[in-house]
């Protein structure tokens, strides 16, 4: 079993007058780029197999993408049985009657978008039937058109694993910047799919993509939100980078593991407890004032660990999980700033503990 995507980009159109060109070339080829591989380049979503190999689908040729093209290539995705299967789009969409209904149309690129003529491009409600016919592990649908958000209304009842998420209301255009190089709405994607909308652990869902691009499009206050819909029983990564943190930070919360050469866990004996900051963890000198970590200083050239200490890693491994969210200091100050408070002596506990998702993996660390 595998991960298998169809990418569709339509930029140029026949009907010039009535479609507008869009930067959907490129979005497409973008997206299918940053989603073949993960951060560490091991492969994630290949493209469909066509008769002559990968089949990526843009409108780079003088007669574009007919419905045909469109059709025929589905048909290709879904053939992949029990796999994750994810569909892109990006181009016109319009609403209009299908078999008596109101159903969005994927616009083909030889669309004559005039009424009385038969509309060319691939319905919404067709592609999700042919979804629904392959049965596959998850599908991830993502619509950047105008009116994508009149899909979920088409698909009026959700597939179990079936994800949409669509660049705009049934009722609205989508946001294209005649010149920016791809649709606002998937700009936002692929900097979500590049690290904005990972979770500690390094991983992209459909679920926190959304989150960020939705955050980002209300922050514009021009009115557009992005649609998501879905019935999510499954754990559909799309892409996996960097993690907040490393392995070894996350076990020595309560593990006996070796965080750096200097420092071994377990930084914490017992999920609700309160570590008193140490003025030893920012400075080896016996001596107070302020400084930066790592003292003592290290001329140019010489090892940047030269005199670090273990107490000293231990401050650092602290930092990196307050970044994380993992920890809080008591007096909600930088860690700097508590532990000078701690070398002043007023009586008052000064440290670092836990927060409630810090105790969560506080608990997953210490049945390891």
């Amino acid at each position: 079993m595998g991960m298998t995507a169809l990418y569709i980009g339509i930029g140029k159109y026949q009907n010039t007058e009535k479609y507008n060109p869009l930067p959907s070339e490129k979005a497409a080829k973008d997206m299918a780029t940053l989603l073949a591989k993960n951060k560490d380049k091991s492969k994630q979503w290949r493209l469909t197999e066509g008769s002559n190999g990968p089949v990526l689908l843009t409108s780079a040729g003088k007669l574009g993408i007919s419905e045909s093209d469109m059709r025929k290539n589905l048909g290709k995705l879904v053939i992949e049985h029990n796999e994750d299967l994810l569909f892109y789009f990006a181009g016109h969409g319009r609403i209009a009657t299908n078999n008596g209904r109101e159903d969005l149309l994927l616009v083909a690129s030889d669309d004559p978008g005039e009424p009385g003529k038969p509309a060319q491009g691939l319905w919404v409600s067709d592609l999700f039937s042919e979804l629904r016919k392959a049965k596959p592990n998850s599908a991830t649908v993502i619509l950047d058109c105008c009116h994508s958000g009149h899909a979920a209304k088409v698909w009026d009842t959700p597939d179990t694993n079936t994800i949409l998420l669509a660049s705009s209301q049934a009722h609205q255009p989508a946001i294209s910047d005649p010149n920016a190089d791809v649709p606002n709405f998937t700009r936002l994607l692929l900097q979500g799919l590049k690290g904005a909308a990972r979770d500690i652990l390094g991983r992209i869902t459909p679920l926190s993509l959304f989150s960020h691009t939705a955050g980002y499009m209300e922050a514009q206050k021009d009115g557009h939100t992005p649609v998501f819909k879905g019935e999510i029983n499954k754990h559909v990564v799309l892409r996996h980078v960097d993690p907040v943190l490393s392995s070894a930070d996350f076990e020595g919360l309560a593990g006996d593991v070796q965080i750096t050469p200097r420092l071994r866990g377990p930084a914490f004996e017992y999920s609700d407890q309160e570590v008193p900051a140490q003025l030893s963890w920012e400075t080896s000198d016996t001596e107070y004032r302020p400084t930066c970590s790592r003292m003592p200083p290290w001329e140019k050239g010489d090892d940047p660990d030269k005199g670090v200490t273990r107490d000293q890693d231990l401050m650092d491994y602290y930092n990196r999980l307050l970044r994380a969210g993992l920890v809080e200091t008591t007096d909600d100050e930088y860690l700097f700033w508590t532990v000078m408070a701690s070398a002043l002596g007023d009586g008052k506990t000064h440290g670092v503990r836990l927060t409630p998702l810090g105790q969560y993996f506080y608990s997953l660390s210490s049945r390891q």
